[in-house]
């Protein structure tokens, strides 16, 4: 098992910390990470409302990231 800093390293997508919403002072992620290497296969998985769709649109640069 990879500890945080070596997945980081060595990551093809990679978004640290990232924090992002719709409006000013409403942030849907708080400290998001996400790595991914060549040849990972990555889902993500929650309920609604948990930032899943939110977090890719934000790698895309379809919503306002504040910070990350």
């Amino acid at each position: 098992m990879t500890n945080h800093s070596e997945a980081a390293a060595n990551a093809l997508i990679r978004a640290d910390t990232l924090v992002a919403g719709y409006f000013t002072g409403v942030n849907i992620l708080n400290g998001c990470n996400l790595y991914a290497n060549r040849g990972e296969l990555v889902g993500s998985i929650g309920p609604n409302g948990a930032g899943k769709s939110t977090l890719l649109k934000a790698m895309f640069g379809l919503v306002k990231v504040w910070s990350g």
